[in-house]
């Protein structure tokens, strides 16, 4: 049994989020693989067919979406950790069979079946429990013999950690 306690600060909501909305999803390549289309078609619109107003808006619009990206990405992540940030001391304990969180004195249990894949940063390690929901583990909070023993009883549920050192 491994037992952690500790209170989420919006540093470490703001970290999951900016490790979900920029690492875990697809949003920024959609953003720019939009503006790499109205790159193109701005350059084809202008020299091949010579639809010099269109292809300018074209490009203008290709720039615009480069830049709006990183706005929008600071705006979408405010708003989730003014929406999810709490005080509220928790609890997460790990047994050999379960996992369970307490918060607010409520105690919710999942089954090691229940978390669809585990992340490590170099500060946290995320149990995914939902498409954009996770238990966050910080690794400060742990000594190093729990977090050992934390990192093989969820290689051993789970088969493996997909790290990401630079994050």
């Amino acid at each position: 049994m491994i037992k952690t306690e500790f209170s989420y600060s919006k540093d470490e909501i703001y970290d999951f989020y900016y490790f979900h909305l920029t690492t875990k999803t697809y949003a920024r390549i959609l953003y720019y693989v939009i503006a790499f289309l109205f790159l193109i078609s701005g350059v084809i619109f202008t020299f091949i067919i010579r639809d010099y107003l269109f292809g300018l808006i074209l490009l203008v619009l290709s720039v615009l979406v480069i830049l709006l990206f990183p706005s929008q990405q600071k705006k979408a992540l405010r708003k989730l950790v003014t929406q999810k940030y709490k005080r509220d001391k928790q609890g997460i304990i790990f047994y050999e069979d379960r996992i369970e969180t307490i918060i607010e004195n409520v105690v919710y249990t999942y089954s090691w079946d229940d978390i669809l894949e585990v992340n490590e940063t170099s500060k946290y390690i995320y149990l995914y429990v939902g498409k954009s929901k996770a238990l966050i583990i910080k690794k400060s909070i742990l000594g190093v013999e729990d977090l050992n023993e934390l990192i093989v009883l969820i290689k051993k549920h789970k088969g493996k950690i997909t790290l990401y050192p630079n994050i």
